[in-house]
């Protein structure tokens, strides 16, 4: 099993902050982890929505793969701009109209984007 590297960390970290902007998602904050995390997964995101502060760790040591970092901080940070509609939805009593707005916040992104 390979190490990523010191480079390959930093160029996660270009990419991540890349999307953050492109992504308009500024309002968060991103704490960026090199670090070893399950072997199976490249990276991985936690994200705490109330706070707008989102986990981001690179696997100092994945299995398997073969990914450029530049792919796999673009995947989290997609992670990112669905979080709140993911958070929303694991509510145990959902207020349709909270689906909505995050539904809508995520299109109105895409339409400043797109």
């Amino acid at each position: 099993m390979s190490k990523t590297t010191k480079k390959e960390f930093d160029r996660f970290v270009k990419t991540c902050l890349h999307w953050q902007q492109k992504l308009q998602l500024i309002e968060w904050r991103l704490d960026i982890n090199h670090r070893r995390i399950r072997p199976d997964t490249a990276a991985e995101t936690e994200y705490f929505p109330e706070d707008r502060v989102v986990s981001i760790t690179y696997n100092l040591n994945p299995g398997g793969g073969g990914l450029r970092p530049e792919h796999h901080a673009k995947h989290e940070m997609l992670e990112v701009l669905l979080c709140q509609l993911d958070a929303v939805a694991k509510t145990r009593y959902i207020n349709p109209s909270e689906v909505n707005e995050a539904r809508h916040a995520i299109i109105r992104r895409l339409e400043a984007i797109l």
